[in-house]
């Protein structure tokens, strides 16, 4: 072996290794045969126009990475001995037999939220009955009335202060199981930000109107995305999250809930949507401290009826 060959040998393997570190964080692996592709920049394996890095479907099989047997392999599905629609290793009852800590009410929650496009994962942390039950109750009749695309429900470990998250290139909404997600007023604030994230991607017309009418404004400024809240200054909006301080200190006013709600039009869109979902249901005094809204000054805003008026009181 040359040593150019043996060097390229080296630098393969240590991708790989970064690679598999990188997987185990997220709590799932990718079978053997998914190769490490050497430019996720430029790559697309499945030929779907959508490069790598962006794919929630990479081999292009109709089924999610973070539910895929094989997220790299469209020949392999992976087993679905009941037939049921869904892949024996996230199935919560196969063949009519429960999986350890699963109920009868869960496994049968799991077939509608199937149904409508919502994809359980519950490898790493389990979800619950009772926040099973309230995302039937409550997401539900949302979805029924303004359709979302199929998306993945990842209970995920402690991180940090984190309490959720949605990552659009991989379809999938993580919600953190940690003390505050106990609170239930808590975990149903959160997950009600984190699915109004996938609903401003897929519905960009009711956000981009929502971003308007409240006062944001973007320009591109030395190959960058800049956003700005009325008159104020412009930040850039990829790491807007840097100048929190700030912010914070310049943008005022009612509309905003929160002072999260103030770093950037996507925050203040998903803020909105948690206050006025606390709002329907009496503002209970342990999400607001979990939560910090200001819901008292909110309730009369405008972006609070703007959303009754665009979305209405779900």
């Amino acid at each position: 072996m040359t040593g150019k060959k043996r060097r390229l040998g080296v630098l393969v393997g240590a991708l790989c290794g970064f690679y598999i570190l990188f997987l185990v964080d997220l709590q799932f692996s990718y079978a053997n045969s998914c190769e490490l592709n050497s430019d996720l920049s430029r790559n697309d394996d499945d030929g779907d126009g959508i490069l790598n890095k962006n794919d929630a479907d990479l081999d292009g099989d109709g089924i999610l990475n973070l539910i895929d047997v094989d997220p790299c392999d469209s020949k392999i599905f992976g087993e679905d001995h009941d037939q049921d629609g869904i892949l024996d290793h996230i199935d919560f009852e196969v063949s009519g037999q429960l999986k350890p800590n699963i109920s009868q009410n869960m496994a049968e929650h799991q077939k509608k939220f199937w149904e409508k496009g919502i994809y359980i994962n519950n490898q790493v942390m389990s979800w619950n009955e009772e926040e099973m039950q309230w995302i039937n109750d409550e997401i539900f009749p949302t979805i029924h009335d303004f359709k979302v695309q199929p998306f993945v429900l990842f209970k995920d470990r402690k991180r940090g202060n984190e309490t959720g998250r949605y990552v659009h290139n991989e379809r999938t909404m993580y919600i953190t199981s940690n003390d505050v997600m106990k609170v239930q007023r808590c975990f149903q604030s959160t997950f009600t930000h984190e699915f109004f994230h996938i609903f401003a991607k897929d519905h960009a017309d009711i956000y981009q109107e929502f971003t308007r009418d409240m006062g944001w404004r973007f320009s591109i400024q030395e190959n960058v995305r800049m956003v700005q809240y009325k008159s104020g200054k412009f930040y850039p909006e990829k790491v807007i999250k840097v100048y929190r301080s700030e912010i914070e200190k310049e943008i005022k006013g009612p509309d905003f809930p929160s002072d999260y709600s103030k770093l950037g039009p996507s925050e203040m869109f998903s803020e909105v949507a948690a206050a006025s979902f606390l709002l329907s249901r009496g503002s209970p005094t342990d999400a607001v401290v979990c939560t910090k809204f200001n819901l008292g000054s909110f309730q009369g805003s405008s972006a609070h009826s703007w959303f009754l008026d665009r979305i209405g009181n779900f």
